[in-house]
């Protein structure tokens, strides 16, 4: 897949550069860029969402990019049978993903619109989710059901 040169990079890198920008209006982007992929059928999972993986381009509107872990089924089986690597199960950052990954590697929809929340804080906030740990600390503080921190809050 080739898509289209985006001169503002990724959306992290973009909102440090121009907190100005209108946030609420680049979230909506990617929220009708996820409703276009899971509304499609069968339904298209993007499997590894986040800020660095939203493409901003040369008139500022929000482009969903980095479909290296995507699918159309969700079933870890079906994937196997059909040669698909490992990866895909153990894909993604854990500080995105929703909880019931850690068990299960069925990637859904609604991991999707987990991870878009953790996109939705990262906006927000200029912070990636529990940044201030290492990524196996991550794993315990999620499976333990913590949530990242609201700026200014102590844990």
């Amino acid at each position: 897949m080739i898509s289209p040169w985006m001169p503002n990079g990724d959306l992290k890198s973009f909102l440090k550069l121009h907190p100005e920008a209108d946030h609420v209006l680049l979230l909506v982007e990617i929220a009708a860029g996820l409703e276009y992929l899971h509304m499609r059928n069968p339904a298209v999972v993007h499997g590894d969402l986040k800020a660095t993986n939203v493409l901003v381009s040369e008139d500022e509107h929000a482009c969903i990019a980095d479909f290296g872990l995507s699918d159309t089924s969700t079933d870890p089986e079906e994937h196997e049978r059909n040669g698909y690597s490992s990866t895909w199960k153990n894909g993604g950052n854990i500080r995105w993903q929703a909880p019931e990954l850690l068990v299960s590697y069925q990637r859904t929809t609604q991991s999707d619109m987990f991870a878009f929340g953790r996109v939705i804080y990262e906006v927000f906030t200029g912070l990636v989710p529990f940044e201030e740990l290492k990524e196996g600390q991550v794993y315990s503080v999620v499976d333990q059901g913590r949530l990242p921190p609201r700026p200014g809050i102590e844990w």
